[in-house]
């Protein structure tokens, strides 16, 4: 029995020492969770402070001034996105018109020269029909118009290069 009042005794103290640990630790946790609160609330009125800050801010001239700036940018990007474009499809078909145009001269060259060709042939063809002594003659001799030189305009562009939308 000597030996149980003995364990018992060793126990009690034991049991007062983490007793006497465990109150000291949570009197210095009461104290840390007040502080915790105390700048809790302060960071909360900085945060107050803070909001009304921007919210004046964003009431501000200049604040609004700088959206408008903004929203203009925007816009201008877009615009100029736009042009950009449109002035690249203009180019591609005034190429085209180009390409179109001299293709056009060559063809009525080739017909200028083919109404040449034939106009040597008729011409052939009517004095071999009078040497043989036939009288006979082909038709009026066809007649060439030398088309005019192409003349192709080039517009004044105000810049050099067409940028790639």
């Amino acid at each position: 029995m000597a030996d149980r009042a003995h364990e018992a005794a060793l126990n009690a103290r034991q049991t007062d020492t983490d007793a006497t640990r465990l109150e000291s630790e949570h009197t210095r946790l009461v104290h840390d969770h007040g502080a915790a609160e105390t700048e809790a609330a302060e960071l909360g009125g900085y945060a107050e402070e803070l909001a009304a800050t921007v919210n004046g801010i964003k009431q501000s001239s200049q604040y609004k001034a700088a959206r408008e700036l903004s929203e203009r940018l925007s816009t201008l990007q877009a615009l100029k996105l736009v042009s950009s474009t449109a002035l690249h499809t203009a180019h591609a078909a005034r190429e085209e018109e180009e390409r179109t145009a001299q293709a056009c001269h060559e063809t009525a060259q080739d017909a200028c020269d083919a109404a040449t060709s034939a106009a040597q042939l008729v011409s052939q063809t009517n004095d071999l029909l009078a040497r043989t002594g036939l009288k006979l003659s082909l038709p009026r001799r066809p007649s060439a118009v030398e088309p005019p030189p192409p003349s192709w305009r080039r517009y004044a562009r105000t810049s050099n290069t067409i940028p790639s939308p």
